[in-house]
Parts: C-alpha cells; structure tokens; sequence
C-alpha cells in the first residue's frame, strides 16, 4: 500500500504535465477550431454575397429587358387608350386588372403540367419559361400603371414594401462587390453599343 501511495506521489509531477500538456493541446485545438469555424463563415458569406449579387444583376437586367419589350408590346398593339384608363382606374379596377395576367397563365400551367405527365419535358419546361415571362410582362406592365390604387390595399402595400425592404438591403449589401461592379459596367457599355447602333 505504501508503495502505491509513493508510486503515485513520484507519477504525479508526470500526471501533472501530462494532464498541462492536454489541456493546451485542447485549447489550441479549440483555437484552431474557431479560426476554422471565422474562416469557414467568412467564404460562405463571400459565396452567398456573389451569389445574391449575380441573382439581383440577372433580376435588373431581365427586369430591364421585359420593361422595354412591354413598352414596345404596348406601340405595336396601340395600346395606348387601355394604358390611359388603367392609370386612371378605381383601385377595385386595378386589383381585378392586376389578377387578370395571373388568371390568364393558370390554363398555361395546366398544359405543362399535362406535357410533363406525357414525359414532353423540354417543351413543358420551354413552355413554362415563356409563361413566366409573359406574366411578368404584363404584371410589371398592370402594376406600374396601377401602383398608386393597388397600394391602397393593406395586403398589397405589405407585400410591396417588405419585398422593397430586402431588395434595398439586398443592393446594399453588394453594390460594392466585385462581380456586380463588373455588370453595371459590362451593362453600360452594352446599352451604348446598342443605342449607337439604332441612332
């Protein structure tokens, strides 16, 4: 017994250093944990911040490009007097002429869903895509004529300002990363080129 009570004593200054060189080990191990752990979040927020900036540069361009086509749709068909009476339509008028392009892609969706159920996949897919696009038209096309009334509904200004809300923080936030810095200025130059070659 007395010799495992020395044994111990004489073991201990060893158990002690053992259990020192552990606990640093551990704390540097944890350190190095944390360094991973700033350096992992600081990439993930790099990614999603260029992944935000390359949606929001795809939105403003596609928003661009269908805000002219609806502007041009509107010349070709003279549509000129329906405009007229739409931005000076009842805010009931406006909701129901605002409703009108979600109502007229419903049976459009139908059909792709009946083309993906024959297995007509890339055309229910093309077919879909050419449906969002014409809705989006001719919503942006109704809402911009008919802000000011739809607004006037409590559910419509609240869906408006919250999405206004994190689109402005969303342009904050990477209004100065690389990538969207690229596109306006790849943008700029595009416009130029093709307002030089139509005047």
């Amino acid at each position: 017994m007395d010799r495992f009570f020395v044994s111990i004593l004489s073991t201990r200054p060893k158990l002690i250093s053992l259990i020192a060189e552990t606990l640093i080990a551990t704390k540097d191990l944890v350190s190095t944990m944390e360094v991973f752990k700033t350096l992992l979040h600081h990439i993930m927020k790099k990614i999603l911040i260029t992944l935000l900036a390359i949606f929001l540069i795809f939105e403003e361009w596609l928003w661009d490009l269908l805000t002219a086509f609806g502007h041009s749709l509107v010349r070709w068909l003279n549509l000129s007097n329906i405009e007229q009476w739409l931005s000076q339509a009842s805010p009931n008028m406006a909701l129901v002429a605002f409703s009108i392009p979600l109502l007229i892609v419903t049976p459009i969706n139908i059909a792709v869903l009946e083309m993906l159920a024959n297995g007509l996949i890339l055309q229910a897919i093309l077919l879909e895509i050419v449906a969002k696009l014409l809705t989006t038209v001719l919503i942006a096309r109704v809402f911009a004529l008919t802000k000011p009334q739809l607004l006037t509904f409590a559910f419509l200004n609240l869906i408006y300002s919250t999405i206004t809300r994190w689109l402005h923080w969303a342009h904050q936030k990477i209004a100065e990363t690389p990538v969207y810095r690229w596109s306006k200025q790849l943008k700029a130059e595009a416009k130029a080129r093709f307002t030089a070659w139509f005047n």
